[in-house]
């Protein structure tokens, strides 16, 4: 499937790749990260430890996973949302104003669907 930029964005053809490329880099990083945090909420729940330090450091552990699963869930939804988007030729316009999201804004957060001053 190919992938485009919405005509009245700022991109090109090269830049379009790079962001793509770097949204398909952080879509892997991010499930990665949540395979190993789920590896820390699973020592949670199969705790037996007898030493209470020992058994609440692990519980507080997997509270902290246990946000930055939903952080990260959240940031994959707008990661595909972005890969969609490119999908459909709508990618890089704001969707709150339609006016070209600078590619600098994009470099930095390439699944934003917004302009900073929207």
């Amino acid at each position: 499937m190919g992938i485009a930029f919405h005509p009245d964005s700022e991109l090109d053809d090269d830049k379009l790749m790079q962001l793509h490329e770097d949204l398909l880099s952080k879509k892997s990083h991010f499930k990665d990260e949540i395979i190993k945090l789920n590896q820390v909420i699973a020592k949670k729940e199969d705790c037996s430890v007898t030493d209470v330090a020992a058994a609440a450091n692990i519980r507080e552990e997997a509270d902290r996973a246990m946000g930055l699963v939903e952080q990260y869930t959240e940031t994959l939804s707008l990661i595909e949302r972005a890969l969609s988007h490119m999908e459909h030729g709508t990618y890089g316009v704001s969707d709150k104003s339609g006016n070209p999201i600078p590619f600098e804004r994009l470099k930095i957060i390439p699944w934003t669907s917004t302009c900073a001053d929207d």
